[in-house]
């Protein structure tokens, strides 16, 4: 596992060659893959910026290198530039690669063509054979996990015979929690944390089992476990941030939420989850701050939490305009979120009934 890896002293030595270097403000000479994992690293801790700069440093010293040029795709990806990524893409010296056609598949759903990106990889996988073969259609299912396309996954994971191995294993967790499988999925994963007890990623996902189980009180326990391993997981961080908040121990939960934002700034989770904390302690104006953040870095359905705020405030023209917005890009879900100061079930028609009786009378 590459989070392993970037514990070890091997890899830590090469970072401290290459900082100092950069430091020093001398070039470097570093194989592609050397660079890569130390770009890869800083991506991991939410340092987007040096991990570009490194990628692009790699791409100088080695053009065409497999390594950075996904890297650099996949970070185009993340937001959603297509064009970005088919660029990096294609400039791959090597494209018989199977990460090639991984980040190919990833491309196509990007861009809504789900069945484009099966077909291409089913190409790829009757081009294989043996222990490629059956590595190809686990690292096949997940991508369609990775991209909350469960129906696909789990076509892929029924063609698999590694029922022994843990990706094979986890995956069936996954898609257990899918189908609301609970028990079976909790079962799954602490199968899989006996035989590997420091696995932050299993801890997690029996977390969030629980979680959607409702078993609060053992989420948090879960994700607490995971924090002790990895004080940094953002994943077991966030977990546990949305436990406490389950429990309404809402100045707890901001803690954790805070500490998920240091770890992800990029991520408009952490600014949406600590406006629903001040909005649930009746601190609305910090709410609207933090809910307008994260609309702002691409929280679309945040426009109706918004309102809400101004509404609370009584600021009137801040809420009509919040509520247009609302409107404009989900009627569906902001009358469900208006619902609580209409004080009745909305449809999307009332809302948007009562949004231009508040416009009209202003």
């Amino acid at each position: 596992m590459q989070k392993k890896y970037f514990n070890t002293t091997e890899f830590k030595d090469l970072l401290t060659r290459y900082e100092d270097a950069l430091r020093a403000g001398e070039q470097i000479y570093m194989d592609a893959s050397e660079l890569t994992d130390i770009a890869e690293y800083y991506h991991s801790c939410g340092n987007d910026h040096a991990a570009l700069q490194v990628a692009d440093y790699a791409l100088r010293l080695h053009p065409g290198a497999l390594g950075p040029c996904l890297l650099r795709a996949r970070m185009c990806l993340m937001k959603a530039d297509t064009i970005g990524a088919r660029f990096y893409i294609e400039n791959v010296d090597d494209k018989l690669d199977q990460e090639y056609d991984y980040l190919m598949a990833e491309i196509l759903l990007s861009e809504g063509k789900v069945e484009k990106a099966d077909e291409l990889l089913h190409q790829k996988y009757q081009s294989l054979e043996g222990e490629d073969a059956e590595d190809f259609v686990i690292d096949a299912a997940y991508i369609f996990v990775d991209y909350n396309l469960p129906e696909k996954a789990e076509k892929w994971f029924l063609m698999s015979n590694e029922d022994d191995s843990e990706d094979y294993q986890e995956l069936k967790g996954r898609l257990q929690l899918w189908k609301s499988k609970y028990a079976e999925a909790i079962d799954t994963f602490n199968t899989l944390i006996n035989a590997d007890p420091f696995n932050v990623t299993y801890w997690n996902l029996l977390s969030a089992t629980q979680f959607a189980q409702n078993d609060l009180q053992h989420s948090i326990e879960s994700s607490e476990y995971a924090i002790a391993i990895d004080p940094s997981d953002a994943e077991a961080i966030f977990n546990k941030a949305n436990g406490l908040y389950a429990l309404s121990n809402y100045e707890k939960s901001l803690e954790y939420c805070r500490r998920y934002t240091e770890l992800r700034p990029n991520d408009f989770a952490g600014y949406m989850y600590q406006g629903s904390c001040m909005y649930s302690l009746k601190r609305m104006n910090d709410a609207a701050l933090l809910y307008q953040k994260a609309i702002d870095m691409g929280w679309q359905d945040g426009y109706a939490y918004l309102a809400l705020c101004h509404y609370e405030l009584g600021d009137e023209l801040r809420f009509v305009k919040a509520a247009v917005k609302a409107v404009e890009v989900d009627p569906k879900e902001a009358a469900s979120v208006l619902s609580e100061i209409a004080e009745k079930e909305l449809t999307a028609e009332d809302l948007i009934k009562w949004v231009e009786e508040i416009v009209h009378s202003s």
